[in-house]
């Protein structure tokens, strides 16, 4: 090895070790270290271990979902819109037709047509609110009419108790039984009717 090239060989190992010092140094005494400046100052530290979101039922509890939309196929044909007035109770309005048909001795059965606005509410009790076991009221009022008869005004109120399945997304359906009472005027002895009521609903709660 000749002078030259051993000059060449010690300064390309001081000035690699020099640099190699140099950044260790100026890492470890935080001179370069951006870990104190906040890129984004407005947003939140990420969470160490994030928690999972609680299930659908849970959520509601907690107020989650305030308005609801509904459909009622059976016994009515109906649609509603409900909001929250506590995280228990519900109370909205509804459009409605109830399709009656009268069988009468002797004659071709009646049909008739029966459509107006009513006035619902829902009632939570346990601890899935608004999912699980309620209670329902309805009371309607319309215009019925039928071939022959001349238009009248009719009544419908009912009381049912409920079990609502609620899925994630809002979408829910309900299944209720109770009883009713179905006033038709126009009909004489068969204007009144009241027994057993089965109802069938499903929409979105958000």
């Amino acid at each position: 090895m000749n002078i030259l090239t051993f000059n060449v060989v010690v300064f390309m190992s001081i000035f690699f070790y020099a640099s190699t010092a140099a950044a260790l140094r100026l890492a470890g005494d935080g001179g370069g270290s951006t870990s104190d400046v906040t890129p984004f100052p407005n947003e939140p530290p990420p969470e160490a271990f994030p928690l999972p979101s609680p299930p659908a039922s849970i959520q509601s509890a907690n107020n989650k979902h305030t308005r609801m939309f509904m459909i009622t196929v059976f016994p009515r044909v109906g649609f509603a819109y409900h909001l929250a007035l506590s995280g228990r109770f519900f109370l909205g309005g509804e459009l409605f037709a109830v399709p009656i048909v009268h069988e009468v001795e002797g004659e071709e059965p009646l049909l008739v047509d029966a459509a107006g606005v009513g006035l619902g509410a829902y009632y939570y009790f346990g601890d899935k609110t608004p999912a699980g076991w309620h209670l329902s009221a309805f009371m309607g009022l319309g215009e019925a009419s039928a071939d022959g008869y001349d238009s009248v005004i009719f009544y419908e109120v009912n009381g049912l108790l409920g079990y609502r399945w609620l899925w994630k997304n809002g979408f829910f359906m309900d299944l209720g039984g109770g009883a009713g009472y179905l006033s038709v005027p126009v009909f004489e002895t068969r204007s009144k009717g009241g027994g057993i009521r089965l109802q069938f609903s499903f929409g979105w709660m958000f």
